[in-house]
This record gives structure tokens, C-alpha cells and sequence, in this order.
């Protein structure tokens, strides 16, 4: 998942680009489309925040599997 892979990477754009196999400017897109689609600006520490404690808690409870 791409916002997943980027707060595990603490926002490194190069770093989850690479991971994910898609260019930064791809990576740039999905980003800005999270933030279009959702109204929460990831450059906000607390949105940040919010956004990584629920994909984590979602992850645990059984709600996201891989492919999401």
C-alpha cells in the first residue's frame, strides 16, 4: 500500500519509490490523490500520525491484507 509503505519509510520518497518499484513521480501522484481524496495533508505531523496508527491498527485487526 502506498501511504503504508511511505510512513514506514518516514516519509522517504526515494526510498519507498524504490521499494515499490514505481518512479517518485508516480509515487508523488498517489500521494496527492491520498491527500485530494481524504482532505488530510500528509506534510501535518498529527495527520501523518493518525493516518499510520489506523492502517496499523486495520493491519492487526484483520482489515487490510496485501494488496491493499
Amino acid at each position: 500500500m502506498t501511504l503504508e509503505a511511505f510512513l514506514d519509510n518516514a516519509g522517504d520518497v526515494q526510498l519507498t519509490a524504490e521499494q515499490m518499484f514505481v518512479h517518485r513521480t508516480t509515487l508523488y501522484y498517489r500521494l496527492q490523490r491520498i491527500e485530494e481524496l481524504t482532505g488530510v495533508q500528509l506534510a501535518s505531523g498529527e495527520d501523518r500520525l493518525a493516518f499510520h496508527l489506523g492502517l496499523k491498527v486495520a493491519r492487526l485487526l484483520g482489515r487490510l491484507d496485501d494488496q491493499v
